[in-house]
């Protein structure tokens, strides 16, 4: 993976300003897992780092968007995106009144569609 296109995590406050690549370690996020960065805390990053290394090399965006159901989303998830920069294809969920953004219905759009349809306008 080139280091233009290699994904990473962020923690930053005013004081500090970090980067974590695809299979580091963090003092905050014990355990790598090849070609992921994975971000979570507590249970819920070990939750998430149990499914991502039982379907490493195996995800589709059905499977990625499991990722983020409970118990590794929290019970304030107000809405979940998962982004396929390949394609640029990205899918949104945002909670309603009785349920968190994970275990509602996701709808799918294209990045580049809907900047080609902004741009017409």
């Amino acid at each position: 993976m080139s280091s233009e296109s290699e994904p990473v995590g962020i923690a930053a406050t005013p004081e500090l300003f970090e980067l974590v690549r695809p299979g580091e370690v963090h003092h905050r996020l014990p355990t790598a897992v090849p070609d992921a960065v994975l971000l979570s805390a507590g249970d819920r990053y070990t939750e998430l780092v149990r499914r991502v290394q039982a379907g490493h090399g195996k995800f589709n965006a059905d499977s990625a968007r499991e990722l983020m159901s409970k118990p590794v989303c929290m019970n304030s998830n107000i809405h979940s995106v998962l982004f396929a920069p390949d394609t640029l294809d990205f899918w949104v969920a945002n909670a309603d009144s009785k349920n968190v953004a994970s275990e509602t219905r996701y709808t799918q759009y294209n990045l580049a569609e809907l900047l080609k349809s902004a741009g017409a306008k």
